[in-house]
């Protein structure tokens, strides 16, 4: 167990008990095997924090045992800009028109517990000229088992497509 105020650890190590410490620091801190994970799990109610800009290379996954929040974003600055915000950013060496940008997908199982694709939402290029750029918000649904584009928002319209229909309650105004 390390308890000293300042432990700096050099090497691979190690750590089969606790470490309490003010300052720690590492050159290299692995654990065992190839591939290995390194678990970082505070005790009662502690909190791993990253109070830096943080980078992370690869997949990451959050996974939690409740109905509540999985991720909280919060920015404290006052001014009436918008914020937080998150960036969905493709950085491709060859763009090109409907391209995909980003996507959110909404995953459950069936009944058969078997993960699915229920629904998404794409950022995609529509027109990807310097000076005339347009994009594309799309919609997808899971319809009778198959994946179905339902609708798109263009920069120049509003399109119901795949026998999407539009159901509207109360009044409608065009023009």
């Amino acid at each position: 167990v390390l308890t000293n105020t300042d432990q700096t650890i050099t090497g691979a190590k190690t750590f089969e008990a606790g470490i309490t410490a003010t300052s720690l620091t590492s050159n290299d801190i692995t654990t065992n095997g190839s591939n290995a994970d390194l678990t970082l799990n505070p005790q009662g109610t502690g909190a791993i924090k990253l109070d830096a800009n943080t980078d992370i290379t690869g997949s990451a996954t959050i996974t939690t045992t409740t109905t509540g929040d999985s991720l909280t974003i919060t920015t404290t600055e006052d001014s009436n800009s918008a914020a937080p915000v998150i960036s969905l950013k493709r950085n491709s060496s060859s763009v090109a028109n409907a391209d995909y940008l980003g996507q959110i997908k909404f995953q459950g199982e069936n009944d058969a517990d078997q993960e699915v694709n229920y629904a998404k939402i794409s950022g995609k290029i529509l027109d990807s000229a310097d000076g005339s750029e347009d994009g594309i918000l799309e919609f997808a649904f899971k319809k009778n088992g198959s994946n179905n584009i339902s609708g798109r928002f263009r920069s120049d319209s509003l399109q119901l497509l795949n026998d999407t229909s539009l159901r509207v309650t109360g009044h409608v105004e065009l023009g």
